[in-house]
């Protein structure tokens, strides 16, 4: 995995007091962000096949990225 400073998405979400840091419009971001990499990986020719929250690594609190490794 990839270091990421805030870790997987599932993990800084899934806290009850760090649950408060991500508003919802944060996470349609994060959501457009993860459609936009799928997006791209199609173009690739990539199919990733396991694409869940605890495989999107979040950085610098607004920037997420989808891990290809599992």
């Amino acid at each position: 995995m990839e270091l990421a400073p805030l870790r997987s998405l599932l993990r800084c979400i899934s806290g009850q007091s760090s649950r408060a840091s991500y508003p919802v419009w944060k996470l349609c971001d994060f959501s457009l962000q993860v459609a936009n990499g799928m997006e791209f990986l199609e173009k690739q020719g990539l199919v990733h096949r396991d694409l869940s929250a605890r495989n999107v690594l979040v950085f610098e609190g607004n920037l997420v990225r989808i891990d290809l490794i599992s």
